[in-house]
């Protein structure tokens, strides 16, 4: 493990939350996260759990798995982020998220690596099930991706070519985007999530 967080012994949320695997990637938050039911609990109003910096750069082989239960879709364009690894602002990132309700298949997941030679986003036919506790797992073999859902598979990406370059020191965001400076992204399109993350494991 690179990164593991885990909210199921919080009873409130830390200042900081602690990296629970072998490495010191302890996270800090964005906005006002809160804990409840062993669960880290985002508003949809900026919040987010950032890591410190990974091992990870250029285009790595990695697998992220994380817990999560969606209280609502975003209405309009733009995304639900859940997770997000890299820099938004360089647009070398890795990530996965639901799209709005303005975009086409709304409420339904989408995975990505951003950055790559065709920018090698999957829009899956699978939508949030709003309310109820999903598992979901990305591998990434530093060409393709292929997405599980409950622990069955879903689909990959069937692009032959990529030129992801993740940068030294790229973080992990939950809930949320951020940029290259490790901040919450501040773009046009909303990107914060509505709903608890009970862990996640890089």
């Amino acid at each position: 493990l690179d990164v593991y967080y885990d909210a199921k012994d919080l009873t409130t949320m830390p200042s900081t939350v602690t990296d629970l695997s072998p490495n010191t990637n302890n996270a800090t938050l964005g906005g006002n996260p809160q804990v409840s039911n062993g669960a880290f609990v985002f508003d949809g109003s900026g919040d987010a759990v950032i890591s410190g910096a990974t091992s990870f750069s250029g285009s790595p082989t990695l697998s992220y798995s994380v817990w999560f239960k969606t209280n609502s879709i975003l209405s309009g364009t733009g995304s639900n982020s859940i997770v997000m690894i890299g820099h938004a602002a360089s647009t070398k990132s890795l990530g996965f998220r639901i799209k709005g309700t303005g975009d086409t298949k709304p409420g339904n997941y989408r995975f990505y690596v951003w950055g790559g030679a065709t920018n090698e986003s999957v829009d899956t036919d699978i939508k949030a099930e709003i309310g109820t506790w999903t598992h979901a797992t990305v591998v990434y073999d530093g060409l393709k991706s292929k997405l599980y859902i409950d622990g069955k598979f879903a689909v990959e990406n069937t692009n032959t070519t990529t030129d992801l370059d993740l940068g030294s020191g790229a973080k992990v965001a939950l809930g949320n985007y951020i940029d290259s400076n490790g901040a919450l992204y501040s773009g046009g399109t909303v990107r914060d999530y509505d709903g608890s993350i009970a862990n996640f494991r890089l």
